[in-house]
Order: structure tokens, then sequence, then C-alpha cells
């Protein structure tokens, strides 16, 4: 088995040579001639040992990730929420919480995007990619677009967490 630099290396080579190919995320079946799928084909197998290895590093710090978002939210965020709000900071409390709840839904669609990509991970692996060139490339790209939604994801809850981080320092200051 390749290192993981030299499988990563592979792997960004297969990935910039179809990019360069000039192929889009639209209509595969439509623009893969038999040059294009050749090269899919020969470069499939190491590809998607490349993607394992993707797949195991994104699982580790998707649990990892997702672990310190919860802790923050229950032994920080939460318990902050109710001493504001206990202690009659209503103005203050009520932006903590506002800022909360966005929060949580941002962790929720994290994971739910997150699940979305693994699953389209998974389906890559599972496709004989000599077989079905299409269909191999097909959920490479998607793959690629779902990944750019949790990098989204990921700067949206680290600008939520600044926010909160900025909401409690005024209260601080209230105090």
């Amino acid at each position: 088995m390749p290192s993981f630099k030299r499988a990563t290396k592979l792997f960004l080579a297969f990935s910039l040579a179809i990019s360069i190919s000039g192929l889009g995320t639209h209509s595969v079946m439509a623009q893969l001639d038999q040059a294009k799928a050749g090269l899919i084909k020969s470069s499939c197998l190491q590809a998607q040992v490349v993607v394992q290895q993707i797949q195991y590093n994104d699982a580790a710090t998707r649990v990892n990730r997702g672990q310190s978002y919860e802790t923050l939210l229950a032994d920080f965020i939460n318990p902050l929420n109710s001493r504001a709000a206990a202690n009659g900071f209503n103005n203050n409390a009520a932006s903590l919480t506002a800022i909360a709840t966005r929060y949580q839904k941002n962790l929720t669609k994290f994971k739910n995007d997150y699940e979305v990509y693994d699953d389209t991970i998974s389906a890559l692996l599972k496709t004989k990619c000599r077989d079905r060139v299409e269909t191999f490339y097909d959920y490479l790209e998607k793959a690629r677009a779902q990944r750019g939604v949790l990098a989204t994801d990921v700067a949206t809850l680290e600008q939520i967490i600044d926010e909160y981080e900025a909401a409690a320092v005024k209260l601080q200051g209230a105090l």
C-alpha cells in the first residue's frame, strides 16, 4: 500500500488531470469521452485507496470536532445562559440564548451535512470504478461539493462561537 503522502499526490494528480480535462460537475455522461474514461479506469483503484484514507481521517476529525462542539454547548454555553437568566441579566441572557439557538441549529446542520458527505464517500468506494466510470466520477464530484459545504458549516460555527464569546464578554462587563 502506498504511503499517505504518495497516495495523496496520486489522488491530487488524478483530480487535477480530470479538472484540467475540462470536466465540470454537469452531465458527466455526455462529456466523458474514451480518453477521459480510460484515464479514470487506469487511476481509479489508486484514487479509491486515497479516498479510503480521506474517509478514515475525516471520520476521526468529525468525531473530535463534534465532541468539541458538543462539549462547548453542554459545559459552557448552556450553563452560562442559565446563570445569566437566573441572575436577572435578561437583555444579555436573551442575546446569549439567541446566539446559542443559532449555534445548535448550525451544529445540527453540520452533523446532517457530514452524514450526507459520508454516505457519498461510501457510495464512491462501493462503486466498481472500472465498470461504472461515470457513476464513480459523479460521486467524486458530489463528495467534493459536499466537502465544501462542510467547510462552510465549520466556518459558520466558528463565527457563531466568536459571537457568543463577544456576548459573554459584554455580560462580564455588565457585572
